[in-house]
């Protein structure tokens, strides 16, 4: 992207957060400015804001999981006062023009605060944004300063659920770039953003991805240890750690009557998690297994502190995983669709250990339910283990049938993905030239 903006004669101006200064390897031909988030003053305006931010998270209200998150919390809260108010909430969430109240409303307070910026941007720039979380304290300050100078905002889609599961958006839209068509219906239907206003790009990510030189499949196995001919389960956990224990456990059953079977093992990016007793021990553990490959998503799990050192993900070796594996497990991860990428059956992991003396069962955040999960499985290709007995005969069916299922994934990519043809950037490039060139007329 920075070269094909630069080859039309563009500057491109990060805006970082001051503690990422050292951190960063600045581009050449880019300029860095330190942006420090304005701070919202007096408590009115500060609980104002917190209000709306929690409306527009319960949106939309039919989605299951927003559903269901909501029942539960409403049996947790004893008060009888909190459980209408709660009540009220839900209600007024289902209603669009109370979305666009609230925008206002936040509007109204993020206009009066300065810009953040160490020196103010020259009129006329474009600002081009990721969209993450619709309570995002870093974009949404600065959206609105350039909405009040005039200046046009850009918004770049990061991952596939920031549309749908997470939230109505926080500001208005001018442009946001997609993926494909199922994001483009969750801009349209669930954000209320005009047609003209969204245009599809592609993943910028799956789209370089695809370009990279990929290792071949003997190079692969025997630099990680492993067999070029044996069948390779790939498990891509989150963070509960019991789920590493029990693939592991899997594992060593299935490799009873599987002899040539191995296992990889990718460790979710959580310093957390990582730096964990329990996973300290499982990563030591499963270092020596035979047959097991340990990839770390994030390399350098043992340094720094999670909100204060950029998150290092690694990506390489993930995309070679996907290309060689046979079978891809995770838990309601995005992984889930670049295994879909690779054709590679997936199967969704979905029981936790028994609490055991627990006087109660601990209550896990409802995954399947959620709106872009729901859509996932909706393709009918993407079966779920809820105990160890299915988990294996579902990844018998998906090493003895690796086709069953091919068609459902390659409509996963055209509709989740968009085009993967390695142009995603060119796309955003010219969308945000086409926008200058709107503004300059």
């Amino acid at each position: 992207m920075v070269d094909a903006f630069l080859q039309k004669g563009w500057e491109i101006c990060y805006l970082i957060r001051e503690d990422y200064v050292p951190l960063l390897e600045p581009l050449p031909g880019c300029q860095y400015e330190i942006y420090r988030p304005p701070e919202v003053a007096g408590d009115f305006s500060k609980k104002l804001l917190r209000y709306c931010q929690q409306l527009r998270r319960m949106s939309p209200p039919m989605d299951q999981y927003k559903r269901w998150q909501y029942q539960t919390l409403l049996s947790l809260n004893p008060a009888f006062w909190g459980r209408i108010h709660f009540r009220l909430q839900y209600l007024l969430s289902g209603y669009r023009s109370v979305m666009d109240w609230l925008i206002r409303c936040e509007g109204r307070i993020y206009r009066k605060l300065p810009s953040g910026l160490s020196k103010e941007l020259r009129l006329g720039k474009i600002i081009v944004l990721g969209v993450g979380s619709p309570v995002d304290t870093l974009s949404l300050p600065i959206t609105w300063w350039a909405i009040r100078r005039h200046i046009p905002v850009i918004n770049l889609v990061g991952n596939y659920d920031s549309l749908s599961s997470n939230g109505f958006r926080g500001h208005p839209i001018e442009k946001i770039l997609v993926w494909g068509p199922n994001m483009e219906m969750d801009a349209r239907k669930l954000q209320g953003i005009p047609d003209q206003r969204i245009r599809i790009t592609g993943s910028i990510r799956y789209n370089e991805m695809l370009g990279l030189k990929k290792q071949s499949r003997t190079e692969f196995f025997h630099s990680r240890g492993l067999n070029p001919k044996g069948k390779t389960i790939t498990f891509a956990g989150f963070y509960y750690e019991f789920h590493y224990f029990e693939m592991l456990s899997v594992f060593k059953e299935m490799k009873k009557k599987y002899k040539d079977l191995q296992l990889i093992v990718r460790i979710y990016p959580n310093k957390r998690l990582l730096r964990s007793p329990l996973m300290e021990f499982f990563i030591e553990k499963s270092r020596s297994e035979p047959g097991v490959y340990l990839s770390l998503a994030d390399p350098f799990y043992l340094y720094g502190d999670k909100d204060r050192v950029v998150l290092q993900i690694e990506e390489v070796d993930l995309w070679n995983i996907l290309n060689h594996s046979d079978v891809v497990i995770n838990i309601f991860s995005t992984i889930a669709v670049e295994a879909c990428i690779f054709d590679k059956p997936v199967i969704h992991l979905w029981y936790f250990e028994k609490s055991g003396g627990m006087l109660k069962d601990p209550i896990y955040r409802n995954f399947p339910l959620q709106w872009h999960i729901q859509r996932l499985l909706s393709y009918g290709v993407m079966p779920i283990a809820t105990n160890r007995m299915e988990l294996m005969d579902l990844i018998e069916k998906a090493l003895s049938s690796p086709g069953l299922g091919k068609e459902g994934r390659k409509k996963i990519v055209e509709e989740e993905c968009g085009p993967l043809d390695g142009r995603a950037a060119e796309r955003v490039v010219a969308a945000s030239l086409e926008t200058g060139n709107q503004l300059r007329t």
